[in-house]
């Protein structure tokens, strides 16, 4: 391999590394709100699909159902942090990188939260 590649592809690596690790940062900044997100997401999901007559009956229920649903798609729930980037061959840093970006759509883009929403109903 050339001089040039070797250097160019470290310097993509450490690029790489630094936005995992910047995704990151901003994932467990929301953690607070996480549980917030979810909650009200559920609320919403249950008020509009279910009649008010059959809530108090179903409320418990569907809310661990939906819960589980999230938490299934890692959506509006924390994850286990990642080993250190160092450790992390290229393949599971792109993969890092691609959940925490769906993860943090989900908290910070409204479009996605209503997709999800209207997934549910």
């Amino acid at each position: 391999m050339r001089l040039l590649d070797v250097l160019f592809n470290a310097g993509r690596a450490g690029r790489e590394v630094s936005e995992l690790s910047r995704l990151q940062a901003r994932l467990t900044r929301q953690t607070g709100a996480i549980n917030i997100e979810r909650a009200l997401l559920i609320d919403r999901c249950i008020e509009r699909s279910v009649a008010p007559e059959l809530q108090a009956r179903l409320t418990g229920v569907l809310r661990w159902l939906l819960g589980e649903l999230l938490a299934f798609d890692g959506l509006f729930s924390t994850s286990a942090p990642l080993r250190s980037p160092s450790e992390l061959s290229t393949s599971e840093v792109w993969a890092g990188i691609a959940d925490l970006n769906r993860r943090l759509a989900a908290l910070e883009n409204p479009g996605v939260k209503a997709r999800i929403e209207e997934d549910f109903l």
